[in-house]
């Protein structure tokens, strides 16, 4: 996994990409990854992050 980019390596839940809807240049658009700016992305990175490197 690329560190550098590493929130936007994360998929969202399909359900949830509606949720993350703005308006640009007159078309609705949609995360499908996490993007960085969500309440929760640190501590949903850095969770994955945990299961990732566990021994």
């Amino acid at each position: 996994m690329d560190a550098y980019s590493g929130y936007n390596q994360i998929r969202m839940h399909p359900v949830d990409e509606d949720k993350t809807a703005f308006i640009a240049d007159q078309a609705t658009c949609c995360y499908r990854v996490m993007p960085f700016g969500l309440k929760n992305a640190g501590a949903t990175y850095q969770r994955l992050m945990d299961k990732v490197l566990a021994e």
